[in-house]
């Protein structure tokens, strides 16, 4: 796999960039009707409005915040921000007010779109970090009087998105990639899919890496439509008609979809045939791989990535032969390797060790916001450790940290105590619980009988996550006075 990265990269210059201006960029489906888009219309929103940030940010590399639900206006948004040079901070609109919070007050957006939904939570935020906020469903009302604009001079390693994960440490981290995470992905992706023609849906979330480059980003590279759709709540049933419906050739779906699919579904095969079936963000395993294989009847494409870097791993039958219960051999053209304790290199199979990412290589972030980046002689660690296999596939062991990954979100334990303290006054200790659907959940154990946990974790850190709580005698301690988790 070979990188032709060029001297000067813009990202929304490139996905505008198309030999057919009148061909089809996407569909948006808002559940009772279809809008389709043109490449031509989608230039013309989208530097009005990376005018109308240039007229508001005294120089680039200024930060806007986008908060919303993937809808036509958050793409363009997107595009504009990068149109501008300056740098797009997507957050989840699920996040509870605490989550959201902590952010938008460490990263200080300059101006902040977000949806109807949203903008009275953020009102007394954007007063505090002295931010302009504007919903993002008004916003070609918004630019009317702007001047379009073409784009920016940026290079691949100019900042251009931020995105927020967390960390060991209780409070979240903002990774910044470049402009050339659009060249990595799409690069990537292309193999995957090069053959392929029709309609690519991703299901996720645009307020984290998977739901804009596992699908509508690259594909706009690519010149590949592609469906804009999101349900409230999924349902299993629902994104199936959804697939028929609309033709979807690739669709991008997280190991927690297949399994509600698996466990809830009427059908008992799909009676439409998909041609490529993406999935990341959670270890997928023999089972799961297997029934998917079955129901869909095509072998799916497992990733291993984080925020921080990649896809870099792939059990995926365009590269080579999938194994089953492997994470998949390294993707060609990325740097990976594992190392033991001491930092050396790990060269035998079976042996466990951390998984490691060349920062130098394309599909790896640029740093975290406000924070140096710690590597050892340009190798970033994970967290994850792994082994691999006589024929070089990878076996996925676990983290070494304690964050906890359920239904494909990364949550930080420390963040939800602190949230329990603060919120509902009572001490707490937050422990993975195995789920069948969603790998983990959250187990929050405390020593008192507290109703307001519940409506505290719901609100502060978001009604997606899925929890439970178990009331215990006493928190099991080390010797030091430490939490044994």
């Amino acid at each position: 796999m070979a990188w032709e990265i060029p001297f000067q990269f813009n990202m929304g210059q490139a996905m505008l960039s198309s030999p057919d201006e009148d061909g089809l960029a996407f569909i948006y489906y808002d559940g009772k009707e279809k809008l389709e888009f043109t490449y031509h219309q989608t230039k013309i929103i989208s530097r009005k409005i990376g005018g109308f940030i240039k007229s508001k940010v005294e120089k680039t590399q200024s930060i806007v915040a986008l908060i919303s639900e993937p809808i036509p206006e958050l793409l363009f948004t997107h595009i504009g921000v990068y149109l501008s040079g300056n740098i797009s901070m997507p957050i989840s609109p699920v996040l509870g007010d605490e989550l959201l919070r902590k952010r938008m007050v460490k990263a200080r957006p300059k101006i902040i779109f977000c949806s109807k939904s949203n903008f009275e939570r953020l009102q007394d935020i954007a007063k505090e970090i002295e931010s302009e906020i504007y919903t993002i469903e008004d916003i070609k009302n918004t630019v009317v009087s702007a001047k379009e604009i073409e784009s920016a001079t940026t290079y691949p390693e100019t900042p251009a998105i931020i995105l927020f994960t967390s960390g060991s440490e209780k409070e979240p981290k903002g990774v910044i990639h470049g402009h050339k995470i659009l060249l990595a992905r799409s690069v990537i992706f292309k193999y995957m899919v090069q053959e392929i023609n029709g309609l690519i849906w991703d299901i996720a979330d645009w307020g984290w890496m998977a739901g804009m480059f596992y699908g509508p980003f690259p594909a706009m590279y690519l010149k590949k439509p592609f469906l804009i759709y999101r349900m409230k709540k999924f349902d299993p049933d629902e994104a199936l008609h959804i697939i028929k419906k609309f033709n979807i050739k690739i669709v991008f779906m997280p190991p927690t979809a297949l399994r509600i699919i698996q466990k809830e579904s009427n059908k008992q095969r799909f009676d439409y045939q998909i041609e490529s079936l993406l999935t990341a963000g959670e270890y997928v395993g023999e089972g799961l791989f297997e029934w998917s294989k079955s129901f869909f009847g095509i072998e799916p494409t497992e990733f291993y990535s984080q925020t921080e870097g990649g896809p870099i791993i792939a059990n995926s039958p365009k590269l080579f032969r999938p194994k089953p219960a492997s994470m998949g051999k390294t993707i060609p053209g990325v740097a990976v390797k594992l190392v033991d304790e001491k930092g050396n290199e790990i060269n035998k199979p079976g042996e466990i060790g951390d998984i490691c990412i060349s920062i130098s290589s394309p599909i790896s972030m640029l740093g975290y916001f406000g924070e140096d980046l710690k590597t050892e002689f340009g190798w970033f660690k994970t967290g994850d450790t792994a082994y691999f296999d006589d024929q070089g596939y990878f076996f996925y062991k676990g983290r070494k940290d304690k964050i906890i990954k359920t239904s494909g979100y990364r949550i930080s334990p420390e963040e939800v105590e602190d949230v329990v303290r603060r919120y509902a006054g009572t001490e707490c200790v937050v422990i993975p619980e195995q789920d069948e659907t969603r790998q983990y959940i959250l187990k929050i154990l405390t020593k008192d009988e507290n109703e307001k946990i519940a409506m505290v974790v719901r609100k502060y850190i978001g009604p997606h996550i899925k929890f439970s709580i178990e009331k215990v005698d006493e928190f099991p301690k080390t010797i030091t006075g430490k939490i044994r988790r």
